[in-house]
């Protein structure tokens, strides 16, 4: 063989090495960059996440005050209703005692 095609073939297996060099390193680039714009993904995606649980809880906790406040209001009601009853009953109980202490002093 000849001296000018050995070189010939030397400069194309060095090209070739530097064709493969430059795509393993655009690869690992690549790679990287994907990795960095998955990272960006997961924290936006977490901070979605918490904003919209942040959302949830506060609705939440605006349902369970109403829920409260309901259960507070019903119960004062039927404390009241319960008051009122009991009011009547004690002075129908009163009324009857009277009249029972009247009938026994005419006896």
């Amino acid at each position: 063989m000849k001296p000018q095609v050995l070189y010939e073939i030397k400069d194309a297996e060095a090209e070739a090495q530097r064709t493969i060099d430059e795509a393993q390193t655009q690869k690992q680039n690549m790679i990287e960059d994907a990795k960095r714009q998955a990272m960006v993904i997961i924290e936006e995606a977490k901070k979605e996440a918490k904003k919209i649980e942040d959302e949830m809880n506060a609705s939440a906790e605006l349902e369970l005050a109403n829920i409260r406040k309901d259960i507070l209001n019903r119960g004062e009601k039927q404390i009241f209703e319960i008051r009122q009853k009991a009011q009547k009953k004690k002075a129908e109980a009163l009324e009857y005692i009277l009249e029972e202490f009247k009938r026994e002093a005419h006896v």
